[in-house]
């Protein structure tokens, strides 16, 4: 399934990580980068984490990313039983107070919270078609590429078209 809060990590992450974009980015020696999230902060306490979202970025549809995306995303991972779930368990409560900023508050501070955020917990869905049945098979993501719902045979093949309007179209040259 292609349903943001039913990603699988693996085999599957290549596919859903070219339909999708994550909050940040991890590098082969585990480093932090900015994604979609284009910088991140954490409160002295450890407690509060406010991502600020780059600008510009679209889903497939057209429809900008923006906070309420990722507010949007984040609950519905924190809500629908899946893998991703529990690597939000720390996660109190995500706000967006206004169209690029995220606002994620912590029932503690969790280590773990930003490196989960470049893999499927940190994934962005489009708020008008996340939680649709068709989601499963059609995603509309910000990523780099679109599923090709005709030329793919779940299970067996993915065909993925590259997006011309991507905001990282030099990252992916193919």
């Amino acid at each position: 399934s292609f349903d943001p809060a039913q990603l699988v990590e693996g085999q599957q992450t290549y596919v859903w990580d070219s339909i999708f974009d994550t909050l940040l980015l991890q590098d082969n020696k585990g480093q932090l980068h900015p994604g979609a999230a284009q910088s991140w902060s954490y409160s002295k306490d450890g407690r509060t984490l406010t991502l600020k979202i780059r600008p510009g970025m679209k889903f497939s549809s057209g429809d900008p990313v923006d906070a309420n995306a990722v507010k949007a995303t984040l609950d519905r991972i924190r809500s629908t039983p899946g893998q991703s779930q529990l690597s939000l368990a720390s996660v109190a409560s995500v706000e967006a107070p206004d169209a690029s900023t995220v606002v994620v508050q912590l029932k503690q501070p969790d280590a773990s919270l930003l490196a989960a955020l470049s893999t499927s917990p940190g994934v962005i869905g489009d708020p008008k078609t996340m939680a649709n049945k068709s989601t499963a098979l059609n995603p509309v993501g910000s990523g780099p590429y679109t599923l090709d719902p005709k030329a793919t045979v779940n299970v067996s093949v993915y065909v993925l078209n590259r997006r011309d309007d991507y905001w990282n179209k030099k990252a992916y040259p193919f």
